[in-house]
């Protein structure tokens, strides 16, 4: 018996033993259907890429299964650890198949190289596919000296937007139990694409008078751009995203909240001066100096007193490896106002400390008699049930309430995403 036939037999006796495996080639699910539920998970999403040995140049390969892209836009996201050379570098790349190239043609997506050693990075990748392919990670061994290599984990694919800006919050266990409440933590700025700049304030342990919850503020702050942008700011929305770090994307549930600047909102200075909220930072904000030196205005916060309770953020991954992640997510389409008029939040937190506790919300206009169900309970302290399409309305508003179905303000609710790699 040749060593071809040999090597045949012992791949079925392999099967014949209970061990399942996926077909390698690569167009494989065209012509087969594969049995999932005969193929054992794996253990987990761990991958790691030894550079301790080798020569400058070598390379290693991890590619995914064969995926069929429904949207054109796809996020990759997954941990990445450095215990190696200081310019080993990991290349992310797809494998895209298509009628010029049945075979697939690699596409080089991003480089990753030096950053942060010694500590766990999370990346996202927008992939940006329309035709069938696969996921490709390539580790380059640079001409450093490396005890280590490149690890990396929670590796999850799926059909949505990357989030633009990414706050990592280190040593968070620490901060949660050293921080007093009152005290106000910022991210660093960011500039959105239209050229707003902008950054996040965060309570940790909340404001004086509500303690044992996280509050969160969004802020413009003066830039680059400022003399010829539009102010003030008119109905740009952004989002503010704690990560649930579950390894798995398809169990997470982020803690998700959204601000809209309405350019007609106004507050009342310290004088007594009524000026639009969300002006020009320079015009309405305080001159601020940042922990590198620099100086900058820093504009009002607009946000949520009740952010996430310490209960709930302790009862899911949120903190992992004593960190944490803030995602904001800045949707420039220009919103009509008549979309976002009834959108309001609960104070913005120049007098935060002063006014009274109150119910943020105490109306509900049902617009579709109820027939959408389908969402959680968004606000259990006010003691609501909101459903898709529903309009809440502050107490004392009088504000035209939209009935068309084209103009109905969908309710904020964790996307469904895709399944993940599964490697």
């Amino acid at each position: 018996m040749g060593k071809q036939e040999l090597s045949t037999v012992e791949h079925e006796f392999l099967h014949a033993l209970g061990f399942w495996h996926e077909q390698s080639r690569f167009d494989r699910d065209d012509y087969v259907t594969i049995m999932w539920n005969q193929i054992k998970v794996g253990t987990g999403f761990f991958m790691h890429f030894s550079t301790a040995t080798g020569t400058q140049g070598d390379k290693a390969y991890l590619e995914s299964r064969l995926f069929y892209p429904k949207r054109r836009s796809q996020c990759l996201q997954f941990y990445h650890y450095n215990s190696g050379g200081a310019n080993d570098q990991l290349n992310i790349w797809v494998r895209e198949y298509t009628t010029e190239n049945p075979k697939g043609a690699l596409r080089l997506i991003q480089k990753i190289s030096g950053g942060h050693q010694g500590s766990w990075e999370l990346y996202h990748v927008t992939l940006d596919v329309s035709d069938k392919f696969r996921v490709v990670f390539e580790r380059v061994k640079g001409r450093k000296p490396s005890a280590g290599g490149l690890s990396l984990d929670d590796i999850n694919l799926a059909e949505t937007k990357c989030p633009q800006y990414t706050w990592h919050i280190r040593n968070f266990t620490s901060l949660l139990a050293t921080t007093h409440a009152g005290y106000k933590t910022y991210s660093p700025r960011y500039l959105s694409p239209d050229g707003y700049s902008f950054q996040i304030g965060l309570y940790i342990n909340g404001v004086t008078d509500s303690p044992n919850k996280m509050a969160v503020y969004f802020h413009l702050t003066s830039g680059p751009y400022d003399d010829k942008l539009q102010w003030p700011c008119p109905w740009r929305q952004a989002s503010m995203e704690l990560m649930d770090q579950n390894p798995d994307i398809q169990h997470r549930m982020n803690n998700i909240r959204m601000i809209t600047t309405d350019p007609h909102k106004t507050s009342t200075d310290s004088k007594g001066n009524v000026e639009y909220f969300w002006d020009n930072p320079r015009k309405v904000g305080s001159l601020v100096t940042d922990s590198n030196g620099s100086k900058y205005y820093r504009g009002p916060g607009y946000g949520y007193k009740s952010y996430i309770t310490h209960d709930h953020l302790k009862s899911r991954s949120f903190i992992k490896g004593d960190d944490v992640f803030l995602f904001s997510l800045n949707d420039v389409t220009r919103l009509l106002e008549s979309e976002i008029r009834d959108l309001r939040l609960e104070a913005d937190d120049r007098n935060v400390e002063k006014e009274p506790k109150r119910q943020m919300w105490n109306t509900k206009i049902d617009v579709d008699d109820g027939k959408d169900q389908n969402i959680f309970d968004i606000n259990g302290e006010a003691g609501l049930h909101l459903v898709e399409g529903d309009i809440l309305i502050q107490e004392g508003e009088d504000r035209n309430t939209i009935l068309d179905e084209k103009y109905r303000w969908p309710t904020t609710v964790p996307y469904v995403l895709d399944r993940s790699l599964g490697l």
